[in-house]
This record gives structure tokens, sequence and C-alpha cells, in this order.
């Protein structure tokens, strides 16, 4: 069975704006996950410079600089996390 609108019933205009903005979405349809507040540590620069002449100081083998250096990338993320949060993303 087959149902056919009048045309006195729906304008062409209004089909057209109701299609149109039945794909638009007015916010996310996920919340966004909180913000969360990493605890970093400020280093005086007396200390940033002394760790940085331990690690060229450090032999070729050593493991622990690949350590440090992957810690400053987390701390660089958490940075920029904190500043979107404070941007309200």
């Amino acid at each position: 069975m087959s149902i056919k609108l009048s045309r006195r019933l729906v304008s062409p205009p209004l089909a057209i704006a109701a299609a149109l903005s039945s794909g638009c979405a007015t916010g996310a349809s996920e919340a966004p996950p909180p913000c969360v507040r990493l605890p970093l540590v400020a280093y005086s620069q007396t200390t940033q410079t002394r760790v940085a002449d331990e690690i060229e100081a450090a032999p070729p083998s050593a493991a622990w600089p690949r350590l440090i250096a992957d810690y400053g990338t987390l701390r660089a993320a958490g940075r920029a996390a904190q500043e979107a949060c404070e941007r309200g993303r």
C-alpha cells in the first residue's frame, strides 16, 4: 500500500529544509572525556642544565637517557592536554 501526501500538506521549501537540517548535529554525539590534570613538577634551569650535561656524558650503551627523553615527551603531552582543557578544548 502506498501513501500519497497532498501537496497542500508538505510544502517543498519546508520539506527541503527538514531534509537538509536532519543531518546536522548541534553538538557532539558523545560527551568529551574529562580533563585530567597531571602533577607536573617544575624544575629550575640549573637542574635542567645539570641533567642535560649528565645525559650528554652518559655512555652510548646507557639506557636511562632514553627513559628521560620519553618522560620529556610525556610531560609535553601533559602540558598540551592541560592547555587544551583550559581553552575549553
